[in-house]
């Protein structure tokens, strides 16, 4: 998983899992000298196809990004002490206040996955979609990221992604400048 986004980490540096019972069946596709089981013993470095080890390590081909993964360790810890729930929380909140306000200016809000489970209510999401009917959605992002808010458009839609660092000044920014546009 990549932690550039939500995780407010540098690019370059992210997660990776695999299944103890898949490491057997899938092997790496990049090969290097960590990923030898016994790397470490440099006294006597491995020449030739390496062992692999048993565990996830043997994905592991050559040196790892030091300053990028303790950027990512200070960004994984600041979001922990602010906390996981209160994160999520405010970045909904800020979503659920978007949509209203989309919805307000015109806008077709995309709500996502529907929870067959619930009768039919919609999944929540930090990330917020809406088109315009008759406005193209580039178009819009385009204008927009030119006044300094930022929002992308994807398949007709502008997609915005509220997280806990925004605020409703920003919300409301973005709405002010997009009621502009929609209104020109």
């Amino acid at each position: 998983m990549h932690a550039y986004k939500w995780l407010i980490s540098p690019n370059g540096a992210g997660f990776f899992y695999m299944a103890p019972h898949l490491r057997a069946r899938i092997q790496p596709n990049v090969v290097g000298w960590r990923s030898h089981h016994d790397w470490r013993n440099v006294d006597h470095l491995h020449q030739g196809s390496p062992v692999f080890a048993e565990s996830a390590q043997k994905y592991e081909a050559g040196g790892l990004p030091s300053a990028l993964l303790y950027a990512m360790e200070a960004s994984v810890d600041w979001i922990l002490a602010i906390g996981t729930d209160a994160i999520e929380q405010r970045a909904l909140g800020l979503a659920a206040d978007l949509r209203r306000r989309l919805c307000d200016l015109g806008g077709v809000v995309d709500l996502g996955k529907v929870d067959s489970g619930n009768a039919g209510a919609a999944l929540e999401s930090q990330i917020v979609a809406a088109r315009f009917p008759g406005k193209n959605a580039s178009e819009l992002a385009t204008e927009l990221r030119r006044r300094r808010v930022l929002v992308a458009a994807r398949h007709g839609h502008l997609r915005v992604s509220p997280h806990f660092y925004n605020n409703q000044e920003d919300i409301e920014r973005l709405t002010d400048e997009l009621k502009t546009l929609l209104t020109a």
